[in-house]
């Protein structure tokens, strides 16, 4: 019989944390996910579900490298904390592995890191992605697009709900989408198979929408109308 594996999550109550959790749990891993506060209600029931809880920070090893130093794979993600901050963490996490363990990375990035988009966060992701490869670890980088769940952020539902979908792209353009769920499904996926997925970038999307029907569509299931409108810029 095989031994369990382990992964080392970040992130472990966010969206996407969670979600590559759920997956991993189904495919009999043993999951340790990394929080800032172990007893917020999200964490405790994830730790009813199994999952072994590190209280810590990204910025601090101190907190977690005892941890995952012992596991065979991680799956870093960050929350949006502007671009400085978010490569600063993530370096020094990155910084905490070493080539020589093979521990498998999996790096959430976004859609578009590498196309010079001038936004903030896709820029940190992409330098992350660059700091990786430049220290020889084993890595795969996931690139998710937009998520679905965006839709649920109260400032975006209220407004749908008020009738209006507002959005700073414009109303001929495309854009692909994918729920977190598919993105812990994936997730799950690379980490049962490192070996076929090992060094590879994978652009992840489920759907592509053009602009002016998604306030068609809001508008079909709450039977009201729901317009389009842009953000500045």
């Amino acid at each position: 019989m095989t031994s369990q594996k382990t992964a080392f999550i970040t992130g472990i109550t966010g969206n996407q944390g969670s979600a590559v959790a759920r997956h991993l749990l189904k495919n009999n891993y043993s999951v340790i996910g990394l929080t800032r506060n172990a007893n917020s209600d999200k964490a405790q029931q994830l730790k009813a579900d199994g999952i072994t809880l590190v209280e810590g920070d990204l910025n601090h090893p101190d907190s977690y490298q005892d941890k995952f130093n012992k596991v065979d794979s991680i799956f870093l993600v960050q929350a949006l904390q502007g671009k400085q901050n978010e490569i600063k963490q993530g370096k020094t996490f990155i910084d905490q592995m070493s080539p020589d363990k093979k521990t498998h990375l999996v790096y959430a990035s976004v859609l578009g890191a590498d196309l010079n988009t001038g936004v903030p966060h896709f820029e940190s992701k992409y330098e992350l992605e660059n700091y990786i490869k430049s220290k020889g670890l084993n890595h795969t980088i996931l690139r998710p697009a937009s998520f679905y769940e965006n839709h649920l952020m109260p400032q975006v539902a209220n407004g749908i709900k008020k009738g209006k979908y507002v959005t700073p792209l414009k109303r001929d353009c495309n854009q692909q989408m994918i729920s977190v769920d598919h993105i812990g499904k994936i997730a799950a996926k690379v980490i049962r198979n490192e070996n076929t997925y090992q060094g590879k970038t994978l652009d992840l999307a489920t759907d592509e929408w053009q602009i002016k029907d998604i306030p068609t569509a809001f508008a079909e299931v709450l039977k009201r109308p729901v317009k389009y409108g842009k953000l500045p810029g």
